[in-house]
């Protein structure tokens, strides 16, 4: 990025102003009160849309309109940044897209820079005396600079939000139970559950398992009632699948028979034979009927006389054009003659230039011309006249022999194709009875197929009713009838059924106990678990307590200025080398500068030169950390409360500054003009 001209109307003191910035550093030099602050002022208005105080304080005294227009390249492409004062307008033409949304800019801008405009504010742009400050401002005035550029925030609403959203409407502490309480209703509940269960051991073991077996008894009963109908079915369903199997097997033996007669394979390759030389001979066909056609339409063929009329004729329709163009170029020189002779109003002349007569005046003599241009037409009619006619003999003659050529041709092409098929023959009776035979034989061969599936599936069915028969249950007669069994059986179950109600209303009473039980003890793990809630609340209570007292004025920019320092002293003693400066620097928990040297003592004080370099590179490095994105620098009026000698060493450290590839664009605001000795541009206001 780099910005490449600035253009103000009626912002400040600068009612119409124009700066283009080259590449390299640029210097803008101009007396107190030439505006030179102001043009810092217009380029954070430029790019962050905030200047110094309200927009219509940056209007010049008696406008009411005013702007800021910025021309940036942007990777090699140019673009322009537009913002009013008067009004909340704002363009941004890029890539060949404008846009003019204050949103849509604002989302392409920080696509391309990514760059808050607080961090440009105080990291890109280096206010007026801030860099003397650092050093000879008491500690106050320091904290509050560090304040500026380490972007602290207020933290008063942060801390109200806390207090009112979250300190303020914490939830109490859960109410716990009374432990004793609940344990002696468990022990209570406990020895009622055990006397039910010492009733349930009095019942007879085994009720369950018998009840099954006779259950299981009854069904195989059932089963063996419904078994004797079912293999009277299943027999049935097996004679009738015998008899179409047998049905099946005799079509299939009398396809087979069929099948014999027919040798398949001769027939089967006549017919290939047959399909192949039918396209053939369709086409000899067609060939043959396409030359007699052509036969009957035969055009004359041009004789020997005829040739040598269409050259005589030839030749004579040259000499006529030869004819006509001397004629027409005699016609025209003698018309322009006549013409120029009376443009010029010749009159003097003794004879005829063509023929050699004597004439009296001019005026004979273009009678004479004229004379002779009427003959001339005269001549030349004629000769067009015959070279039409001579034109339409040609014509006729060439027709009649491009007719004669043109069939010949297509003669000729039609007896090319013929020739290599003129034996060929195709029986059409043949080829049908043929096809019939194939036909009706791959119709007795599908037949079969579907017959022979059919017989699978019918042996696949007298597969699965013969297994059907054999796992029917069968009753062993030798016992007892079915009817006196049955009859035993219901009234065992009526008894274990009785049986079963009682000991299931002791079993229901027992887990009643014992799900009473688990509720009690559920609710004394509850509270345990709200004693570990508790805990956790007021552990999060007091941690935001804590977050909330952090967070005082007095407290918190502090503590986050001493947290960066150490990653800003790294970055300031890196920059520190790039000027050739022999110590290390860093920066302290009382919001003042350290210098040390190579042993890392610390120096009591350093020069003001010196002073000037470190705060120069704590800028670049506060640069590095929250601006790098944004490719620029500018420092307002540096070298303001320095002494001349720190003055120069302010110059130096800026010259130093062209071999830093990290900013591509370095603005320098100066009221010395000394400054123009270390700048590679410029701008005096």
């Amino acid at each position: 990025m780099e910005l490449k001209k600035l253009n103000l109307k009626n912002f400040r003191t600068h009612r119409k102003l124009e700066i283009n910035f080259q590449q390299g550093i640029t210097g803008i030099v101009g007396t107190n009160g030439a505006g030179k602050s102001s043009i810092v002022e217009a380029i954070i208005f430029l790019f962050t849309g905030e200047g110094y105080g309200f927009k219509a304080d940056m209007l010049s005294v008696g406008e009411e309109s005013g702007y800021v227009i910025g021309h940036i390249d942007i990777n090699g492409k140019e673009a322009v940044l537009e913002r009013h004062l008067d009004t909340s307008k704002v363009a941004f033409k890029y890539d060949g897209i404008t846009y003019k949304k204050s949103g849509e800019v604002a989302e392409i801008w920080d696509k391309l820079f990514q760059i808050d405009k607080n961090i440009f504010k105080n990291i890109v742009v280096a206010k007026q005396g801030d860099i003397a400050l650092l050093f000879s401002g008491d500690n106050s005035t320091k904290e509050k600079i560090f304040q500026k550029i380490f972007l602290v925030p207020n933290t008063t609403k942060v801390r109200d939000a806390i207090w009112n959203k979250y300190i303020k409407t914490a939830p109490p502490e859960y109410p716990l139970l009374d432990e004793n309480q609940y344990t002696a209703e468990i022990s209570e509940i406990t020895q009622t559950r055990d006397s039910v269960q010492a009733e349930l051991v009095k019942f007879p073991a085994g009720l369950s398992d018998t009840y099954a077996n006779l259950i299981s008894r009854s069904n195989y009963l059932v089963s063996c009632r419904a078994a004797v109908a079912k293999k009277i079915e299943i027999a049935d369903k097996i004679a009738a699948l015998e008899a179409r199997k047998e049905e099946v097997n005799s079509e299939i033996s009398k396809i087979d028979a069929k099948l014999a007669t027919v040798d398949i394979a001769a027939i089967t390759s006549s017919l290939e034979k047959l399909k192949l030389s039918r396209p053939l001979y369709e086409k000899k066909v067609a060939l043959e009927k396409q030359l007699s056609e052509l036969n009957t339409k035969k055009p004359v063929e041009l004789t020997e006389a005829d040739l040598t009329e269409l050259d005589n004729l030839t030749s004579q329709r040259g000499l006529l054009q030869a004819s006509y163009d001397a004629l027409s170029k005699e016609y025209n020189e003698a018309t322009q003659t006549i013409q120029t002779y009376r443009e010029k109003g010749l009159v003097d002349v003794d004879n005829c230039p063509h023929c050699g007569s004597t004439l009296k005046d001019m005026g004979e003599y273009i009678s004479h011309l004229s004379k002779k241009v009427e003959d001339l037409q005269d001549k030349i009619k004629t000769t067009q006249t015959e070279f039409s006619k001579v034109t339409t003999d040609i014509s006729d003659i060439e027709y009649r022999k491009t007719t004669f050529n043109d069939w010949n041709n297509d003669n000729n092409k039609v007896l090319a194709g013929l020739d290599p098929i003129r034996d060929i023959s195709f029986d059409q009776n043949d080829y049908e009875i043929y096809s019939a035979v194939v036909s009706q034989y791959s119709s007795f061969v599908e037949a079969k197929k579907k017959l022979d599936s059919d017989l699978t599936e019918i042996e696949r069915s007298l597969r699965t009713q013969n297994m059907s028969n054999i796992t029917l249950t069968t009753y062993d007669y030798a016992k007892i009838t079915i009817e006196v069994e049955e009859e035993d059986i219901a009234n065992k179950i009526k008894n274990i059924k009785a049986d079963q109600e009682a000991q299931q209303t002791k079993q229901n009473a027992l887990s009643g106990y014992n799900n009473l039980l688990t509720l009690k003890q559920e609710e004394l793990d509850r509270n345990s678990r709200t004693k570990e809630q508790n805990k956790i609340r007021n552990k999060y209570v007091n941690i935001l307590n804590e977050i909330y007292e952090m967070l005082a004025t007095s407290q918190f920019p502090r503590k986050l200025i001493q947290t960066y320092s150490s990653t800003v002293s790294e970055y300031l003693s890196e920059n520190l080398r790039q000027f050739n400066f022999p110590y290390r620097a860093e920066v302290n928990d009382s919001f003042g500068i350290d210098v040390f040297d190579y042993q890392g003592r610390k120096l009591p004080s350093v020069s003001g030169g010196q002073e000037i370099m470190v705060g120069v590179a704590l800028r670049l490095a506060l640069h590095s950390m929250f601006g790098e994105a944004f490719p620029m620098m500018i420092f307002d009026e540096g070298s303001v409360h320095l002494s001349q000698e720190s003055k120069k060493n302010y110059f130096e450290v800026i010259k130093n500054m062209k071999n830093m590839s990290k900013l591509k664009q370095i603005i320098i605001i100066d009221h010395d003009e000394d400054l123009s000795d270390v700048v590679d541009n410029t701008i005096k206001l």
